[in-house]
């Protein structure tokens, strides 16, 4: 139930649209000329709640949902506050020219709003259609009565109209039932053709596996053979791999016997060349010592000789320290004379010069600014005056195209078939259309006139105005040649003067500087530090005393005692080493000895090995090796191996065997429930078509309708007429009674000369029939889907009535107040709209459409 409605740029409305209060109006009417805007105010509520309006459709497109923006806008808005099972909602939408579409919803409590805005706008459409409970279809069909739709269910042939009826009566979805139950049962028949196919297959399947037992019984029986054959090659194999191994070590004793007997040899000969070595003791030792004396005096020669050159380093680098900054302070005290002659002091005598020509250049620049920006301001407001004139004419012609424009939609009205006045929109007489067509025409002509004479006048302004233009160019360009060389002149004068200012400062520096510098190498006093060390350093070379032909002496006598160094280091580790060579040699001849015992042994359990493998195999000593060995387990486990995979082969078609039994169980229990379930959608399908609950429900329908419709008809026309619904069967047209099969409905009117078909009324008559029926239809319609408060918008024209007919239809109109909460007529005759208590007017102004309530 709406309870207020805001528009905003929506279709012919504009920005300044009054709020529409619902409360209170329980009939009303909407008023108007046509095309002013009643019929929108209805589509503003249906786009607000459901997206649709008369002939745009409900779409994502963008371009399509455009439209509802008024012409020459951006944005379209409305705003609708409802009340739905005794709760207060509002919804807000927002339409921007190729945007996507702002849905709001909220819950209003206590005067606070509650959102209930979904993520996207079709959710949130959903959820709204749950508050109110029908979808715009069945808004249509119980409380919208369009235009022309009077008629609809009446003007029908006998066969549509069965059809027109269930589709409003909303039997649509036994359709979808009849659907879907025939797809399900198709559904299920494929299901039971691919339950017969893999029946078929598993039993096929199981057929082939019956041999699988025996399978079983063959592979145990050969893996029994092969692992007793294969624990002989395993023992086998372990003793060639320990005769192998014998025969390495057998081979091994010789080499180390070998290696053994070589080193005896070596050790013995080391002992000779130790003894040697001790007998030439005393000697050895009376050489060592004259050697490490020579070594201790070449020492003390060697470290006197390095600190002698250090210190001559020392002397040459004080000495070069003390020239660098002499050559230091020479070369800056020359820089600074050559300054101050050839650049500060010619800079500080010309400065007075400098001073006096920037004086007498500023005052030339400023007469000649003074008279240049007279000049130039006498010129610009002559410009600006005539720029003001052109605005106003151009002003004056864009009101001139307007008032032309005008002229030519009211000329083209009056151009149509159907001439209007295009002030009243009444038809004109010929008479009246030729004077005013005349008037049009003159009242053009002057306009066009006047737009040609200002046109002229612009013209003339703006030639006037490019010269005047041109002189202030010339102007600014001599005004700015001018000043820019005198302000040249002037700023290298500046900066002349400010070098001059800035040299005369340095001079004083520089002149300190230089006589600084004059005493510093008059007195040498720049390198007191350095003069300090050189003397220390000549003094402490005097002190060392060193002699470098001392050093060369001592050298040649060590290397004549050099020998007995090594031949000392020999006699220590001979005198050392003799007890453990005399124990090695020993040791190497007891290991000879215990080597030559065990390969004895080995050779002997080598020979008994050999002789099983021969028992073993019954083979010669010479056909035995580890590689025969190798291949003949290697080929039984290969053919151990063969045989686990038939018995696991066998073992997994049993298995097989035994699944493909309970798989055909379960697929023939379920080819038993489908098959089942097949025939329940088998009848639901029938039950759900148009000549099964459907027909019912239309039979069971028509008793109903009939009453509702008797019964507001009797008020329209006095009592007169009456209506009665027959079904029909479509093969013979004898009255239908009972039964499944009827196609046809027909409708025969009673009035006071008897019983006739509706198709031979026609008029006033047909349409007050007809409107009964159709109003008969939604309060039927709003009863099945369970609405409690619901409202009523007729649309629909009553010029086919004459005066009394028109009057029993607002009685109707008044009697049906009980049976609808709120009642909206949209009606332009003025006969019609006075009869009610409230009504709403609409027109027409240049900001958009507008309403008020009277």
């Amino acid at each position: 139930m709406p309870i207020k409605l805001q528009i905003k740029n929506f279709l012919c409305y504009g920005e300044d649209v009054p709020t529409l209060d619902f409360r209170g109006i329980e009939l009303a009417c909407l008023s108007g000329e046509n095309g002013h805007g009643k019929t929108a105010i209805l589509d503003a509520i249906t786009w607000c709640l459901w997206g649709e309006a008369r002939e745009i459709r409900k779409g994502r497109d963008k371009t399509l949902q455009d439209e509802f923006v008024r012409i020459g806008q951006k944005t379209a808005w409305v705003q609708l506050d409802f009340e739905s099972q005794g709760q207060a909602y509002r919804v807000s939408k927002t339409k921007t020219v190729g945007r996507s579409i702002k849905l709001e919803f909220f819950m209003v409590v206590n005067g606070s709003l509650m959102p209930l805005t979904a993520n996207t706008v079709p959710e949130t459409e959903k959820t709204i259609e749950k508050v109110i409970k029908f979808s715009h279809e069945t808004f249509i069909h119980t409380s919208y009565m369009k235009q022309g739709e009077a008629d609809m269910f009446t003007a029908a042939n006998k066969t549509e109209r069965k059809e027109l009826l269930a589709k409003l009566l909303l039997l649509s979805s036994y359709d979808s039932f009849e659907k879907i139950s025939k797809e399900e049962s198709t559904r299920l028949q494929h299901s039971v053709q691919e339950r017969n196919v893999g029946i078929e297959y598993k039993e096929q399947e199981s057929e082939s596996l019956a041999g699988a037992n025996g399978n079983l019984e063959r592979a145990d029986t050969r893996i029994e053979e092969l692992n007793i054959l294969k624990k002989r090659d395993d023992a086998g194999l372990i003793m060639q791999e320990r005769r192998d191994l014998l025969r390495n070590k057998v081979d091994s004793n010789q080499k180390q016997i070998h290696w053994l007997q070589t080193s005896l040899g070596e050790q013995k000969q080391i002992l000779q060349t130790s003894q040697e070595i001790i007998s030439r003791e005393n000697e050895i030792d009376q050489g060592f010592n004259k050697f490490e004396s020579l070594k201790k005096e070449l020492g003390e020669s060697i470290q006197k000789n390095v600190q002698y050159s250090n210190l001559q380093t020392q002397l040459s680098s004080l000495e070069q320290n003390i020239s660098a900054a002499k050559a230091k302070y020479d070369a800056e005290l020359s820089n600074i004379i050559k300054t101050i002659q050839d650049h500060l002091e010619p800079k500080v005598k010309r400065l007075p010069k400098i001073i006096s020509e920037i004086q007498k250049e500023s005052g030339f620049l400023s007469t000649l600014d003074s008279n240049q920006q007279n000049a130039l301001k006498t010129k610009v407001d002559q410009k600006d005056e005539i720029a003001n004139q052109i605005n106003r004419l151009n002003d004056e012609n864009s009101r001139l195209r307007g008032q032309h424009e005008n002229m030519k939609n009211k000329f083209k009205m009056l151009e149509s078939d159907d001439p209007k006045c295009p002030l009243c929109e009444q038809s004109l007489s010929q008479g009246a259309h030729t004077n005013l067509r005349k008037g049009y025409e003159d009242e053009g002509t002057s306009l066009n006139t006047q737009h040609k004479q200002n046109m002229s006048k612009i013209k003339t302004l703006e030639e006037k105005r490019t010269s005047i233009e041109a002189l202030i160019k010339e102007i600014k360009v001599s005004q700015d040649s001018n000043s820019k060389e005198i302000q040249n002149k002037i700023s290298s004068l500046t900066a002349e003067k400010k070098s001059g200012m800035e040299a005369e400062l340095q001079l004083l520096e520089e002149n300190k500087r230089r006589e600084k510098l004059r005493f510093l190498l008059k007195t040498k006093d720049y390198a007191n530090v350095d003069f300090s060390k050189l003397k220390s350093v000549e003094e402490e070379i005097q002190k060392l005393d060193f002699d470098p032909l001392k050093s060369e002496s001592i050298n040649a006598e060590i290397s004549l005692f050099s020998r007995f160094d090594s031949e000392h280091q020999k006699l220590i580790s001979a005198k050392k080493s003799l007890p453990d060579t005399i124990s090695s040699c020993n040791t190497v001849k007891a290991q000879l000895a215990q080597i030559y015992n065990e390969a004895t042994s080995w050779e002997k359990e080598s020979l008994s090995l050999e002789k099983q493998l021969c028992e073993l195999y019954k083979i010669n000593p010479g056909e035995i090796n580890k590689s025969s060995l190798q291949s003949r387990l290697e080929e039984v486990k290969e053919q151990l191996k063969d045989a686990e995979v038939q018995k696991q082969i066998a073992i997994e078609q049993i298995k097989r065997q035994n699944q493909l039994t309970s798989d055909i169980g379960i697929l023939k229990k379920e080819l038993t429930e489908l098959a089942e379930k097949k025939l329940v959608y088998d009848e639901l399908s029938v039950a759900f078509g148009k000549n099964g609950v459907q027909a019912l429900l239309v039979e069971n329908t028509l008793p109903i309708l009939q009453d509702h419709s008797n019964r507001l008809l009797n008020k329209i026309t006095n009592g007169r007429l009456s209506v009665n619904f027959q079904l029909e069967e479509g093969n013979t047209g004898a009255a239908r009674k009972v039964g499944i099969h009827s196609e046809h409905l027909e409708i025969d009117i009673s009035d006071e000369s008897g019983t006739r078909k509706f198709g031979t009324f026609s008029g006033g008559e047909a349409f007050r029939i007809s409107f009964a029926i159709r109003t008969a239809m939604s309060k039927l319609l709003a009863d099945r889907i369970g609405v409690s408060r619901t409202i009523l918008f007729i649309d629909e024209g009553f010029g086919s009535q004459d005066k009394i007919g028109q009057e029993l239809l607002i009685e109707a109109i008044q009697a049906m107040r009980t049976e609808f909460d709120k009642i909206l007529v949209v009606t332009h005759i003025e006969e019609i709209k006075e009869a009610f208590p409230t009504r709403i007017e609409v027109e027409k102004t240049e900001s958009g459409a507008k309403f008020s309530v009277v």
